[in-house]
């Protein structure tokens, strides 16, 4: 399955459409970029596929446990961070995923008695941050 897959996606703002008929489909581990005029829909488009707008009609499907970010071109409130900082922090759950990853490391390091429960959640860890 595709990690991202719309069918037929539309989306109207009053009598105006923005997305009409839209069908993407993106495989895991693809690179893509969304390019068009000023008003042309990109960024509701991208809204639409993180779940933040619901279609007028069509099928969005997205592969169980997958993630995606969103972060607006405006309207951001300044916590004090700069850009890369904010955009940065979309990927905070694989850093503590790593995190956990390196605490069973450490335990391992000491052979304790719940060893094949620490390798197996390890595994499991490592997996899902791949």
């Amino acid at each position: 399955m595709a990690f991202v897959q719309f069918s037929n996606v539309s989306l109207a703002f009053g009598d105006r459409d923005i997305l009409k008929d839209v069908s993407v489909n993106l495989q895991s581990g693809s690179k893509a970029a969304l390019t068009g005029a000023n008003g042309a829909g990109k960024s509701t488009l991208i809204k639409v596929m993180a779940g933040l707008v619901q279609p007028d009609s069509g099928v969005r499907a997205v592969e169980k446990d997958s993630r995606i970010a969103y972060l607006p071109q405006s309207g951001l409130t300044h916590r004090g961070r700069t850009l890369m900082e904010e955009a940065d922090s979309a990927f905070q759950f694989g850093y503590e995923m790593q995190h956990d990853i390196d605490e069973i490391g450490t335990q391992l390091k000491e052979l304790p008695p719940n060893t094949p429960a620490l390798v197996e959640r390890q595994a499991a860890l490592i997996s899902a941050l791949e």
